[in-house]
């Protein structure tokens, strides 16, 4: 990641605002952002527009730190048209459709982020919720750094639309998130998942646990493929 953005964003009070805030998340469960915006982190960015941009620059250059590592991994050509769901200014698939000249792709996002991303004729950019949908027609979902965000209920109910689509339309659900070792032992992504807590209320997961999200949402698990990044590719099918 640049450092730039990563030191913006470290130091905003988004962040910086949530983490001062730890004590009550690991008291009540509640994310410490609630300390500075009730409603939460998503509605605290709403209000506070310089914070939305550090934030949304943050995760353009983690993406792009990513990129070739998940092209590498996974081969994203078996997927006629992906809908990239909550992908941000659209570098990941933007990245995915450059290396794959037969595949289209759909951005799905908030309509305050909408306006920042350049359709083209093999990208489609569509406002909306991933809450409520209507998601758009794809054979692959893809969701990167999303579930993440959220506790269980509300990533359930996230992939729970995915899912309404996904079975609609055939599709495959990639899920892109680091998967936490199920052991006791030291790992940087634990100390990841206190920073969940504080700034968003989510958390990072085991496979196992990724596992029960998925089955309550309606997805059986088909496979899961590391790459040279954080993160795994998790893939799953609406049953």
């Amino acid at each position: 990641m640049s450092m730039r953005a990563f030191a913006r964003m470290s130091y905003s009070p988004f962040s910086w605002g949530s983490v001062t805030n730890l004590d009550h998340a690991v008291r009540t469960g509640e994310a410490g952002i609630c300390r500075l915006n009730p409603n939460g982190w998503s509605a605290y960015l709403d209000v506070n527009p310089a914070d939305r941009e550090i934030f949304q620059e943050a995760m353009t250059a983690k993406a792009n730190d990513d990129v070739a590592g998940l092209l590498d991994a996974y081969d994203f050509s078996r997927h006629h048209r992906i809908a990239d769901i909550g992908g941000g200014r659209g570098h990941l698939i933007s990245a995915i459709l450059a290396a794959h000249p037969r595949t289209t792709g759909t951005l799905f996002e908030l309509p305050e982020v909408v306006p920042d991303v350049r359709a083209s004729d093999r990208l489609d950019v569509i406002a909306g919720d991933f809450f409520n949908g209507p998601l758009p027609q794809a054979d692959a979902y893809l969701l990167m750094n999303i579930v993440h965000d959220w506790d269980d209920e509300h990533a359930t109910a996230i992939l729970a639309t995915v899912a309404d689509a996904a079975r609609r339309n055939t599709a495959t659900v990639l899920v892109l998130e680091v998967v936490m070792p199920d052991t006791a032992d030291p790992h940087w992504a634990k100390t990841l998942d206190v920073m969940m807590l504080a700034i968003t209320g989510g958390r990072e997961r085991t496979l196992s646990e990724y596992n029960a999200l998925l089955a309550g949402a309606g997805i059986d698990l088909v496979g899961v493929t590391p790459t040279a990044t954080p993160f795994s590719i998790i893939e799953g099918n609406a049953r």
